[in-house]
């Protein structure tokens, strides 16, 4: 599609979202969840809205606290929180509208698929624009998951209203510019680190996957992260491994091979020099502060129940 092809393509898509969440919105919240949910987990980066347009898709997703097992249909918003654990059916039959808070823009992606087509998981459309836009929509979408919270919605409602209507501005707004190449290639090497934190994942093998050198990707970093390649990516394992340590009863073995670690020995090593403390201590440091803290609580809630 040329660029005026894709405006007036990603037009009728927010029009159609927004008649779809015009009365009685269900906005679901999609958050972390250390345990793997599928073989072909996605960890997603960005925050992002995600809306069934026609027919129905199974996702399953955590809600912070479990996993859910939900068929996503027209009327339902799927607020998808950064570093959230989210798997998707691909087969079936469906139309799909996803909205990205990116790294330096937003992003609008379309996937549509027919039962019985081949199993495709690229999606059919993508376009970046707004990214002076950027930063209102991710505060618009902080706010919609703190109404969503306390049930308020009404509010939500009017905040999904004012989300499509700065979407609709992102993509009409004249001077404003998308992401140049190196923030896109940024983006995508990003994206594909995060699905990847588990294997031995080189700086040249991303560069393979975005078709460029090693050495340009490593150039990326270190001109938009600040930081070096291999130190990003050691830095997104360990967070990994501190939820998983927080929230999961894998023992410290299993979580250094899931993310990444090819040996524990080395991972408690790496682990200890970031934290300063071995990753067993960490978790037995946090189970001891959720007593204390549960144990104040209890104690402070009887006293002024008196």
């Amino acid at each position: 599609m040329t660029n005026s092809e894709s405006i007036a393509f990603f037009r009728g898509k927010i029009a159609l979202a927004a008649a779809a969440t015009r009365e009685h919105p269900r906005v679901l919240l999609c958050r972390t969840f250390p345990q793997q949910v599928h073989p072909r987990i996605t960890r997603t980066f960005f925050l992002r809205l995600v809306l069934v347009l026609s027919g129905n898709r199974l996702c399953r997703y955590g809600d912070g606290k479990q996993l859910v097992d939900r068929r996503i249909v027209p009327g339902d918003v799927l607020l998808v929180e950064p570093r959230a654990d989210l798997w998707n059916e691909e087969e079936g039959e469906y139309e799909l509208f996803s909205v990205v808070v990116s790294y330096n823009f937003i992003r609008l992606v379309s996937k549509r698929r027919r039962a019985g087509e081949p199993v495709r998981y690229d999606p059919d459309a993508v376009l970046h624009c707004g990214a002076a836009s950027r930063d209102s929509l991710e505060e618009l979408l902080h706010a919609l998951a703190a109404v969503v919270d306390i049930g308020n919605e009404e509010t939500a409602g009017d905040i999904l209203n004012a989300v499509w209507s700065l979407v609709r501005f992102a993509l009409e707004a004249p001077g404003e510019q998308p992401g140049n190449a190196s923030h896109r290639m940024l983006e995508e090497a990003l994206d594909y680190l995060e699905r990847h934190l588990g294997e031995a994942v080189t700086c040249a093998e991303v560069g393979r996957h975005l078709r460029v050198s090693g050495n340009y990707v490593s150039q990326l970093f270190a001109r938009h992260m600040h930081c070096g390649f291999s130190e990003y990516l050691t830095g997104q394992r360990l967070e990994l491994a501190r939820r998983l340590l927080l929230q999961s009863d894998m023992n410290v073995g299993e979580i250094a091979s899931c993310c990444g670690f090819r040996q524990a020995n080395y991972f408690i090593r790496v682990f200890r020099g970031r934290f300063h403390c071995t990753p067993l201590h960490y978790r037995m440091n946090a189970a001891a502060r959720r007593g204390v803290d549960e144990e104040e609580r209890r104690f402070f809630g009887n006293k002024f129940a008196r």
